[in-house]
């Protein structure tokens, strides 16, 4: 605060209205628009990528060597809790942290896939590259969600200029 009043209710009550300003401004750039069409678009492959995990456990189970199809199994299963999260909270940082899992379970269901098919002779690998396909389709919706402009993604916040070309 620039000026300092004589009187220290009077301060006080303006440190805490600052206060609460700050926590609305940290409030309001903190959420982060979805339209309809992309929460249809993300929860739609997060449930491809559930359905696929629940037909591609049994595989990792099976496997020779099923530390990796295990650990894909464990991040794919928190990837897509992140994701049905992000979708619920519409945070800036839950939507980071969706593409960050989802990013990381793309690559390791990819790394399971290959991983079974050169192993030999396992059924049901293809469900690890479903699921990459779903994870992958998270991670895209949730990069784009995060890098775009603040000016586009609260609608509701933002004025319209008038007589402006």
């Amino acid at each position: 605060m620039a000026e300092r009043f004589a009187d220290p209710a009077t301060e006080q009550w303006l440190r805490e209205v600052e206060r609460s300003m700050r926590g609305i401004e940290r409030s309001v750039m903190d959420e982060v628009h979805l339209g309809p069409v992309a929460v249809r678009i993300l929860l739609a492959a997060a449930g491809v990528a559930t359905l696929s995990l629940t037909a591609a456990a049994p595989t990792a189970v099976a496997a020779t060597r099923p530390l990796l199809p295990g650990i894909s199994i464990v991040i794919s299963v928190a990837a897509v809790g992140t994701a049905v999260r992000a979708v619920l909270a519409r945070r800036f940082p839950w939507m980071c942290a969706g593409a960050m899992t989802a990013g990381l379970a793309t690559v390791v269901s990819l790394l399971s896939f290959w991983s079974l098919r050169t192993g030999g002779g396992v059924l049901g690998a293809g469900w690890f590259a479903l699921t990459a396909v779903g994870e992958g389709v998270l991670a895209a919706g949730w990069v784009a969600a995060v890098v775009r402009p603040v000016s586009s993604s609260q609608p509701d916040c933002r004025i319209a200029p008038t007589g402006r070309r």
